[in-house]
């Protein structure tokens, strides 16, 4: 969410409307409107599942913030007709975050179509997505079916691009070291919150409670194996 903030700095000024599609947990969105004063986030979920979750979470931020964001429900990723209907030039910035790993590329192609006209002339659109580092036909089996199983409906990098710049002028980065050093720290603080070591796992286990299992244990060692 930093970097996402950082990367469109210029463009959220007092006053400046932001859509974030594919919201989540409003992670994002809260981030926002925490770090950058008087914007204004509307987020955009595609279950009324989600959509009830973080509402309750907005429920318990305060009421300066929970004027500044808001949240809306556009099931399918808003790609329907129907679905995703804002007015022309109403946004400032535009976040999809890993959202349009999920839709078919000519469903990617129909999200942007839509976006498009949302975008205020010379807004910012930051879309955040995983992309395969090679062709289909390359990738393990194992690693296909990993993507099959969540539905991941990834693509090569200079096809996204080329995707995106359709409708918009397009500035890249490979952010993939950075995205495996989060993943590593967080696993490494996983590791040293639940694993064996941690604190929570070291249970004193001295001679009295040995003698205290003994006796039940051999009472169902009896009963089970004959003597």
């Amino acid at each position: 969410s930093q970097k996402m903030v950082e990367a469109c700095q210029p463009w959220l000024a007092p006053g400046a409307r932001v859509l974030d599609v594919g919201a989540g947990l409003g992670g994002t969105a809260f981030y926002i409107a925490q770090e950058v004063p008087d914007v204004f986030v509307h987020g955009v979920n595609v279950s009324s599942e989600m959509g009830s979750i973080v509402s309750g979470r907005h429920l318990s931020n305060s009421k300066h913030l929970r004027d500044r964001v808001s949240f809306d429900i556009a099931p399918e990723y808003g790609i329907p007709e129907h679905e995703l209907r804002y007015p022309a030039n109403c946004f400032d910035v535009v976040f999809i975050r890993e959202t349009m790993m999920y839709l078919e590329t000519q469903d990617k192609s129909v999200l942007l179509q839509k976006i498009w006209p949302m975008l205020r002339p010379g807004g910012c659109i930051v879309v955040v997505d995983y992309c395969l580092a090679r062709p289909p036909s390359e990738i393990p089996a194992d690693l296909r079916s990993y993507l099959a199983r969540w539905a991941y409906c990834l693509i090569e990098p200079q096809l996204q691009e080329a995707l995106i710049g359709r409708y918009f002028s397009v500035e890249t980065q490979d952010l993939t070291s950075e995205f495996i050093s989060f993943l590593d720290e967080g696993l490494q603080r996983i590791e040293e919150e639940f694993g064996t070591n941690s604190p929570e796992m070291k249970v004193p286990f001295g001679e009295a409670e040995v003698d205290a299992l003994r006796g039940p244990l051999q009472d169902i060692v009896k009963q089970h194996l004959p003597t």
